[in-house]
């Protein structure tokens, strides 16, 4: 089953054959950047009123998170779920990594990592 994300192919001259990077969208990393650099990124979640979806970069999550809370409705986020982490990986499996490093946020502030 794939998940829709962009497997990235490695374009930097450093490249490490068969391993594969993965980390969430609090890298802060512009999509741009991460293809660049052959980093999967997988979105937190928005939740607002209790309804959940994934993080998006076009745009559309700003919008709406602006919009909840001039509304006054409850604005969080979530980390990525662990379904979403693991079937990045088994795409990337596919495409053939051969071992993956997961680079997130510390368990200390985030459930991101225990996700991973």
């Amino acid at each position: 089953m794939s998940t829709g994300f962009l497997v990235p192919s490695v374009s930097y001259p450093c490249e490490m054959a068969g391993v594969a990077v993965v980390t969430d969208s609090t890298s802060s990393l512009s999509r741009e950047q991460a293809t660049h650099a052959g980093v999967l990124t997988i979105p937190l979640q928005v939740v607002i009123d209790g309804v959940s979806s994934a993080e998006s970069e076009d745009g559309r999550t700003a919008a709406a998170v602006a919009q909840a809370l001039r509304q006054g409705k409850s604005v969080t986020t979530s980390r990525p779920t662990p379904e979403a982490f693991a079937a990045a990986f088994d795409d990337l499996a596919t495409a053939g990594a051969e071992g993956i490093v997961s680079v997130c946020l510390s368990r200390k502030m985030s459930g991101t990592c225990g996700a991973a």
